[in-house]
């Protein structure tokens, strides 16, 4: 009879923590290291919260926002292109990917945002708006899209968007308040949580490869070990 190899008789699978190798830590979520006992925080790696908004109009709800979804999902888990906007990068050729990455779209509404205008135009009406196209790219991605009510403000009627923005209507928002903001918060919390806990992280990406690198050594080596020939026994 062969006798296993030691490094087969004592794998390592004991010695792994409680939690599944592929099981993604949750969003923002205070993690005690099991070697020296330290808390730590697991940050996402990507921004996976867009949030769209016009400046004039909740650009304050905006910045407080984003802090709100770092504080519950870690730092940089959303992207707003005045502060996340990298020296030199072009906001329209960035647009496009930032979304694809996402794993939903804010959409903040205030009380101006159906009417700015900039040149005795309307905003939605410009062919520029920047605003327009993110939201316009984010229906057609098929993302989650939330549109989210601040200041007061409430949905606009089908017929007054253009449109590319008409599907945006008849979606379903959640409300965000001076008074009850850290509630609000929390329900918004509660929609996206399972949005990034389903998405691929990097760091997941790289433990399946590993596990499938180790998998593949592990069946090389224990058909190398049975195809050896037994001793035989000395007469």
């Amino acid at each position: 009879m062969h006798s296993l190899p030691a490094f087969l008789q004592y794998g390592t699978s004991q010695d792994l923590s409680d939690e599944p190798l592929l099981a993604p830590p949750a969003p923002a979520s205070r993690r005690r290291c099991p070697a020296c006992g330290r808390v730590a925080i697991a940050v996402s790696m990507n921004p996976s919260i867009f949030i769209s908004y016009r400046r004039e109009d909740a650009g304050g709800y905006a910045g407080r926002l984003e802090e709100g979804l770092e504080r519950l999902f870690g730092p940089d888990s959303a992207f707003r292109d005045v502060s996340d906007l990298q020296p030199g990068e072009s906001y329209p050729l960035v647009l496009e990917r930032r979304i694809n990455s996402s794993v939903a779209v804010l959409v903040l509404i205030g009380p101006r945002w159906i009417t700015a205008e900039r040149d005795g135009v309307r905003r939605l009406d410009r062919p520029d708006d920047l605003v327009c196209r993110e939201i316009s790219v984010a229906l057609g991605s098929g993302k989650p899209v939330i549109p989210v009510l601040v200041a007061g403000a409430t949905m606009p009627d089908e017929a007054e968007l253009p449109r590319p923005l008409k599907p945006l209507a008849r979606l379903h928002a959640i409300t965000l308040e001076d008074e009850g903001w850290g509630d609000g918060l929390g329900r918004l919390g509660h929609v996206l949580s399972p949005l990034l806990a389903a998405r691929p992280t990097r760091l997941r990406r790289w433990s399946v490869r590993l596990a499938a690198a180790a998998l593949v050594a592990l069946i090389a080596a224990l058909g190398a070990w049975l195809l050896m020939p037994s001793a035989q026994p000395l007469l």
